[in-house]
C-alpha cells in the first residue's frame, strides 16, 4: 500500500533483528550494523516475494574520505532489486555507491522509491569467490496483507493511487454489508456515517472558510466563466477573420463578369480598327488606279 513503512535490521552478524526475510543472510565479518528502512511511495512496481540484497563489493571503513587507502578506504556496496517491467515480468535493477565521506555512519543510503539503508559506525568485508558477503531482504509493497486495517475499519474503503483510478474497493462494493457504518456494530449505531456527512458542512477548504460543497460549486462556476469567455474571444476572433477576408476580397478581388464584358470590348474596338484600314487600302487602290 502507498506510503506504508517498513523497518528491517541486521546486525553485524548477518542476523535478522526484524522484517521479513526470503532467505538466510551471508554476512561475513564486519562491525558496521546494516538497517533497511524506509515508505514506500508506490513510485515503483516492486514485484512482490522477490528478493532484495545488498552486497559488499570493496570492503572498508564507513564513511571514510574518497581515496583513503586499505584499510581505512570507503566501502563499495551493491544493491539489486526487482521490479515490473510493465508486462508483469521482474526486472533487475542494480546500483553501486561508494560509502566514503557522503555518507557517514547514521546516513540514509538511497536504494529505490523512498526505500534506503542505513550503516552504523565500523567496517565492512568485501565478497570473495567461496564467500559472497551479502544481504537479502524483501520489500513488503503492501504490509497489511492480513487485511486488518479494513477489519478494523481503518482504510479498505478504496483502491487505487491517484485521482486518475481511484475507486471503491470490489471488496466492499461486492459486500456493503462490512462497511462499518458505527464506532461499534450496535444496531442503530451509524456514527462513522454521520461524521462522514457532516463533512459536508464541516468548513474545510480556504483556512477553514469553506465547505467542500461550496468549494466544489465556486470551482465549477468559474470553469463555466472562463469556458463562456474563452468562447466568445473565439466567436470576436472569427467574426474579425470573416471581416478581414471580404475587405480583402473587395480590394484584390476579380469579377469574371466585368473582365469578359471588357474582352468583348477590346475585341469589338479591334474589328472597328481593323475594317477601317481595311476600307482606306481599298481607297487607296481606287485612287491610285485613276492616277495611272
Amino acid at each position: 500500500i502507498e506510503g506504508q513503512a517498513f523497518t528491517i535490521d541486521f546486525n553485524s552478524a548477518g542476523q535478522l533483528v526484524g522484517g521479513p526475510v526470503s532467505k538466510a543472510a551471508q554476512w561475513t565479518d564486519g562491525s558496521a550494523s546494516v538497517a533497511i528502512k524506509g515508505r514506500y511511495t508506490g513510485q515503483e512496481s516492486f514485484i512482490a516475494g522477490q528478493p532484495w540484497s545488498m552486497e559488499v563489493v570493496e570492503g572498508g571503513l564507513v564513511g571514510a574520505p574518497n581515496g583513503a587507502l586499505p584499510p581505512n578506504n570507503p566501502p563499495m556496496v551493491k544493491f539489486s532489486y526487482n521490479v515490473g517491467d510493465g508486462s508483469g515480468n521482474a526486472q533487475v535493477e542494480t546500483i553501486i555507491i561508494t560509502l566514503d565521506e557522503h555518507y557517514p555512519p547514521g546516513s540514509q543510503i538511497p536504494i529505490a522509491d523512498g526505500v534506503y539503508a542505513v550503516l552504523g559506525a565500523g567496517t565492512l568485508t568485501a565478497s570473495t569467490l567461496g564467500n559472497v558477503n551479502r544481504l537479502d531482504f524483501v520489500v513488503d509493497g503492501q504490509p497489511d496483507q492480513a487485511q486488518l486495517l479494513a477489519a478494523l475499519g481503518v482504510q479498505g474503503l478504496f483502491e487505487g493511487r491517484g485521482a486518475a483510478d481511484i475507486r471503491v474497493s470490489q471488496a466492499l462494493s461486492l459486500s456493503p454489508g462490512n462497511l462499518l457504518v458505527g464506532h461499534t456494530r450496535s444496531a442503530g449505531d451509524n456514527a462513522n456515517v454521520l461524521s462522514l456527512l457532516d463533512t459536508r458542512r464541516a468548513k474545510l477548504l480556504e483556512r477553514n472558510t469553506v465547505t467542500l460543497e461550496e468549494f466544489y460549486q465556486g470551482t465549477v462556476s468559474e470553469i463555466a466563466v472562463r469556458v463562456n469567455q474563452v468562447k466568445q474571444v473565439q466567436r470576436n476572433q472569427a467574426d474579425l477573420r470573416a471581416s478581414l477576408e471580404n475587405r480583402r476580397d473587395e480590394i484584390s478581388g476579380v469579377s469574371i463578369d466585368e473582365e469578359v464584358g471588357l474582352l468583348i470590348l477590346q475585341q469589338q474596338a479591334y474589328q472597328a480598327a481593323a475594317r477601317i484600314i481595311s476600307i482606306e487600302r481599298d481607297n487607296i487602290q481606287v485612287l491610285m488606279g485613276i492616277l495611272n
